[in-house]
């Protein structure tokens, strides 16, 4: 049986143990994602993996991830690189990851994510495109969650 990796925010706090990969469905063309944390769970990102399709339309495109909680954005990641016209961008989000890199010749990118957010109930994981246009498309996204019912 393969190990489970197990995390826990203090001492005494019970551990994240399910691992969940979840499938999000592709949002209509033209529009970010957001995954918001259930009532009742908890959650920590493991990776997160999309794809960026952009059409012929000269745009500057623009990717931000951001992480907020009830009481505010506790992370956000605006893409340093512009996505033009007529790409395909594979972006990976994960902890460990050493360094934002960006290759223009295998479309693909990688952002670290800090390794131990820890995100309540209502707290939301969204993907938004400044500059996107109607017809580019964000589609194979997965996120792998480790995530602990807490309600009781």
């Amino acid at each position: 049986m393969p190990q489970i990796p197990v995390t826990t925010r203090i001492a005494t706090d019970r551990p994240l143990v399910k691992i969940d990969n979840l499938a999000v469905p592709d949002p209509a063309a033209g529009q970010g994602f957001s995954i918001t944390v259930p009532v009742g769970y908890r959650y920590q990102i493991a990776s997160m993996f999309m794809r960026l399709i952009t059409d012929a339309n000269v745009a500057d495109r623009i990717p931000t991830l951001q992480i907020s909680t009830p009481s505010g954005i506790i992370f956000r990641w605006t893409s340093p690189f512009l996505v033009v016209a007529s790409e395909t961008r594979y972006i990976t989000f994960a902890s460990g990851l050493a360094q934002v890199n960006w290759s223009v010749l295998q479309l693909t990118g990688q952002v670290a994510l800090p390794p131990t957010i820890t995100l309540e109930e209502g707290s939301v994981i969204s993907i938004s495109i400044a500059g996107i246009q109607a017809t580019d498309q964000i589609s194979l996204i997965n996120a792998q969650i480790l995530s602990q019912f807490v309600a009781e």
